[in-house]
């Protein structure tokens, strides 16, 4: 009875599409951050210390705008959903 009540939302093939390239253009850019051999080689050179912290600042700010720009998205969709003729 509740899957009956609960319905999953359909996306036309230019959503889906661009679902697709939105999770392999992220996928892309996650296995870049970590086999850059120029960002990976600075890092260590620097003391370990340093190393851990730009490492940590990095992925807080990369988390950051991450999320930022997903409530972005969410805010559009929400708008596009609400307001049609707008």
């Amino acid at each position: 009875m509740l899957a009956e009540s609960i319905s999953l939302p359909r996306f036309t093939p230019n959503q889906q599409l661009f679902g697709t390239s939105y999770c392999l253009s992220t996928l892309c850019i996650a296995v870049t951050l970590f086999s850059d051999p120029v960002l990976t080689d600075r890092a260590f050179l620097a003391k370990p210390k340093t190393m851990l912290l730009s490492f940590l600042t990095g992925g807080a700010l990369s988390a950051t705008f991450i999320l930022l720009f997903s409530f972005v998205g969410i805010y559009g969709r929400m708008v596009a959903v609400l307001e049609p003729d707008t």
